[in-house]
Parts: structure tokens; sequence; C-alpha cells
């Protein structure tokens, strides 16, 4: 048999501690959830690193309606949470956002962070702020996973909800990292609703065409960055009704995504578009157990609609996940009935539902691609 070199057997070595590390995670949400527990982990981190936005996207009202809470977190500061979330808290994947991620003149220092600690790095971004400049800066770092928003294979009609030249920027984007960044998992998150209901099939073509790793599906939620909208447009909205459409529509455009050769949202989530837009999906969130969120302020929570005020400036993230406020959203969390079918919440929350894992092995492959060296 031939022996591996060391630097594979090392690399190969960390995989498989990590694979176990999850295990034992897994263990531990789902006990802590059942008994109402402080779970010991906190395998997911999301972190929005700054409220402002280049774009005024229609369906986002992040941007202008966020609160502010003072003062933004600062480098030190969001490297003292990254590490003290991976050394102490098992943190495996740190998701920045925002907001637009980019905006921060520190992204590419955050992102190093979060590597050198040994977590995979997730962003979200609408794209326009990476050029040439930003993609050398990027050229060291060991592989983030990109989500490029986009919302319409046609240009005319995505510029028409995200903004004037976004298309093209988001095409130069993806152009530019698969060139100079190729390391980086590059992918598109799409909006899905009304106004692009015939068109989703035209995206996956694109982001194979592009030759892109992943296309995410996201139906409009009632939470997170779409709940500061004042009101939203019929276009984007899916009623109880056309839910039904839509749900076949992505699940179509799943398979297709799935045979070109493309990650993609999962089989469970998919098949949970419309139940959730017909008001009769409950499932078991994991918000606070397998994840927490961090505001560009400091603000610890387990979602928006369960969050109350734990700045983990004043004692740090460990103690803040472990302590009594945060306890306290927990059980909210736990009783929960509210309509939800973000991905951030619910796609975590599905990996602890042995049947919507075992049901779909590609799953498996991508999610363990997250723990790769």
């Amino acid at each position: 048999m031939t022996r591996l070199p060391a630097a594979d057997r090392s690399a190969r070595l960390v995989f498989w501690r990590s694979l176990l590390a999850s295990a034992r995670m897994v263990v531990d949400q789902r006990r802590a959830r059942a008994r109402g527990a402080v779970p010991a982990s906190m395998p997911l981190l999301y972190m929005e690193v700054i409220k402002a936005c280049n774009l005024r996207c229609k369906m986002c009202g992040y941007p202008s309606a966020y609160p502010g809470r003072g003062k933004r977190l600062s480098t030190a500061e969001i490297e003292r949470i990254v590490t003290d979330a991976t050394s102490e808290l098992g943190t495996q994947v740190v998701s920045y956002g925002g907001g637009e991620p980019f905006l921060r003149r520190d992204i590419v220092e955050l992102i190093a962070i979060a590597e050198g600690n040994g977590a995979t790095v997730h962003i979200n971004t609408n794209g326009t702020q990476i050029d040439a400049a930003m993609c050398d800066r990027l050229a060291d770092s060991r592989g983030p996973h990109i989500a490029l928003s986009l919302d319409h294979a046609e240009p005319s009609r995505n510029d028409a909800i995200r903004g004037e030249g976004v298309f093209a920027a988001v095409e130069q984007a993806a152009r530019l990292l698969r060139e100079r960044v190729p390391q980086a998992t590059v992918g598109l998150n799409c909006v899905v609703g009304p106004h692009n209901l015939g068109q989703i099939d035209a995206l996956v073509d694109l982001a194979s065409r592009w030759r892109l790793a992943a296309i995410k599906f996201l139906p409009l939620h009632s939470n997170l960055q779409h709940a500061w909208m004042d009101g939203l447009a019929a276009e984007f909205t899916t009623d109880a009704a056309g839910a039904p459409a839509l749900g076949a529509a992505v699940e179509a455009a799943r398979i297709r995504a799935r045979a070109l050769g493309l990650s993609t949202s999962s089989r469970a989530f998919v098949r949970g578009i419309a139940p959730y837009l017909e008001g009769k999906l409950h499932f078991d969130c994991y918000a606070g157990y397998l994840y927490g969120n961090v505001d560009p302020f400091g603000m610890l929570f387990p979602c928006y609609d369960h969050a109350e005020p734990l700045d983990i400036r004043e004692v740090g993230i460990v103690a803040a996940w472990r302590g009594e406020t945060m306890q306290r959203m927990r059980e909210r969390v736990r009783g929960c009935a509210n309509p939800c079918w973000n991905s951030g919440n619910a796609e975590p929350s599905l990996r602890m539902d042995a049947g919507a894992v075992l049901g779909d092995p590609l799953q498996i492959i991508d999610d363990l691609e997250l723990l790769r060296p």
C-alpha cells in the first residue's frame, strides 16, 4: 500500500478529528434542546460585522431600519469573539454577513482570523465590492465560501430589484474569484418568489455557465433582513395559493442543479418551502443551540424573533453563551410557533433530523466539505 505524504496524512487527521467533534456536537445539541439545558458547544457562529450596505434591494430593509446599538465591533473585538468561540465552544464555521461585509476595510483580516483559528469561513455578499484588488488580497486565504446575491439571469430584471449595474458587478466578481482565488468556493444566493418564478432554472444554468460551485434558494421569510421592510410589494410575496407552484419550481431547480454538479439547498429544505408558505410547517429549531448570532454592535441572540439585550463586550461570548439571559432566549425558541423558513435557521436545524440527513446523501457530502482542512 502506498503511504500518503506527511502533509496529506496530517490533513486527513484534521478532517477526521473535525468529523468526530461534529458527531459529539450533534449529541450535545440534541441532548441540550431536549432537556432545556445549556449546550456545551456552538458549532456555527453568524456574525453581522457591519450594518451599512451600498445597495437598497427592494426586499431588504436591514441597512436603513436595523437599530443602531452604539459603536461597531472593532477588529480586535471580533478577533477575541472568534478566538474564544473556536477554542472554548468548538465553533467550526464562522459566517460573516451584514449589511455588506466587504465594506469593512478589515474583512480580509477577519477572514484570516477565523481561518487561523481553524474555522471554515462563509461570507454572504452582494458582490459589488469584489474587484481585482480585493481578490489579490484574498489570494492567501485558505478557501472561504463566498455566496453572491443574484435574483435574475436577465441583467435588467435583476438590476430592477438590486440596483443598476449589480448584475455586471456580480458577474465580474464571480469571474475574478474563479481566476484569482481558485481555492474559494463561490456560489449564488437567490431569493425566490413571484418576481422570478419562471426564471429559477435559468439561474441554475447561469451558475453552471459561470462555473460556480453552488446555488442556494431562499424564499422570502418573516425574520432576519426581510423583517425590517415596512411592507413588501406583491411581486416578492408568495401566498398560500401560489406556494405549490413556487415549491415545485424550486424542487425542479434543485434537481437540475444537482445534475449539473452544483451544491444546492437540501432536499428537506426545498420540500419545506410550500408547507411554510401555506402555514402548515413546524420544525424543531436549534437557534441558540447549534448557532448564535452576533450583530454589528456585539449583541448575542439566537434569532431576531427572540432577541433581548446581551452585550458580549461586557462578559465575553463564552460566558454570554452559557449565561442566564441566553438560556432564557433559548427557552422561547423551544416553544416558538412563529413562521420561519430562513435557510440560516432551518438548514442547520434540519441536520438534527436523521431522516432529513439520510434521505439526501449528496447533502452529506456537501456538509463534509465544510470540514475540509
